[in-house]
């Protein structure tokens, strides 16, 4: 098992490669590894929550016009506010806690080239993406503290022993 540094160094020496097509920017070399900061994460996240919501409403569409065509002199009740709400929050939670434990990338985090990786710069745990997709949700605010500790990481980040770096490998740790 590597080290968090050591991880971080392989990542910007080009030890550890990306299976991509294009290579990645001289100047963002440097940035492989770096614990990532409280915009890009925010925007990140804002993406996340924007993909959730899309496909929420595309899936209740999909569902209405599927019905419709069952039974084209039925209706089809719109869900409430609140059951969009509830949907979203579990929606979200599922996608979340499965990218960070599988990849380490979300849509949001893919975008703004960013991976969440464990102590070790490995991929997080199942058990431990759970519990950090529900404090990431419940408390947001608690990502401020990255503006504040020397270290770059939210209050999630120092719970779970987890950080957000900049990688733009689409390779696993």
């Amino acid at each position: 098992m590597t080290s968090f540094s050591e991880y971080r160094r392989q990542l910007a020496d080009g030890l550890i490669t990306a299976n991509t097509a294009a290579p990645i920017p001289t100047r963002m070399r440097g940035l492989q590894g770096v614990r990532a900061g409280v915009v890009t994460r925010g925007i990140a996240f804002f993406i996340d929550v924007a993909a959730v919501v899309v496909f929420i409403v595309a899936v209740t569409i999909g569902i209405g016009v599927f019905i419709w065509l069952l039974n084209p002199m039925g209706s089809f009740r719109v869900p409430s506010p609140a059951d969009f709400f509830i949907l979203g929050v579990f929606v979200l939670w599922l996608m979340l806690t499965a990218a960070w434990a599988t990849t380490g990338k979300t849509l949001g985090n893919h975008l703004m080239g960013l991976r969440v990786v464990n102590s070790r710069g490995q991929r997080v745990s199942w058990p431990i993406a759970a519990a950090r997709a529900i404090t990431c949700m419940a408390f947001p605010i608690g990502l401020g503290w990255a503006l504040v500790a020397r270290s770059n990481r939210s209050v999630q980040d120092v719970v779970f022993r987890t950080s957000a770096v900049f990688d733009w490998t689409t390779q696993e740790p």
